[in-house]
Order: C-alpha cells, then sequence, then structure tokens
C-alpha cells in the first residue's frame, strides 16, 4: 500500500493529507482509519470480538460498528 499512496493521491487529490502510519499495537492484518468524520477501528482482533458476540448472542449485538 505504500508504494501506491502516491499514485492514489494523484488520482485524488483529496487525499493529500492520507498518510500510512505504522502501528506495532495492531495484529498482523488490521488497521485503524481516522478522519474527521469519524475513524474506523479494523484491527484483527476487534473483529474476531465483534464476530464472537454476534455469534454468541445470535446476532443481536447493541452498537453495531
Amino acid at each position: 500500500l505504500s508504494e501506491l499512496l502516491p499514485q492514489l493521491k494523484l488520482q485524488w487529490p483529496t487525499m493529500v493529507h492520507a498518510e500510512l502510519i505504522e502501528d506495532p499495537t495492531l495484529a498482523v492484518g488490521g488497521c485503524r482509519v481516522f478522519t474527521h468524520g469519524g475513524a474506523i477501528d479494523a484491527d484483527l482482533v476487534h473483529q474476531l470480538d465483534r464476530i464472537e458476540a454476534e455469534l454468541m448472542s445470535g446476532g443481536r449485538v447493541e452498537n453495531a460498528i
């Protein structure tokens, strides 16, 4: 993705402020996205926790992401 980011910024000039930051607290394969409008936590551990919660509740999880 680091190699593609400059090309993406050329295609979408509004991404001029986008940057990739390595975060050793995230599991391999996870990511977090922060924008002016909010944040997405796609850390693999959180994704697995979410799946577990949905399975345990029969799909009725409050505060869905």
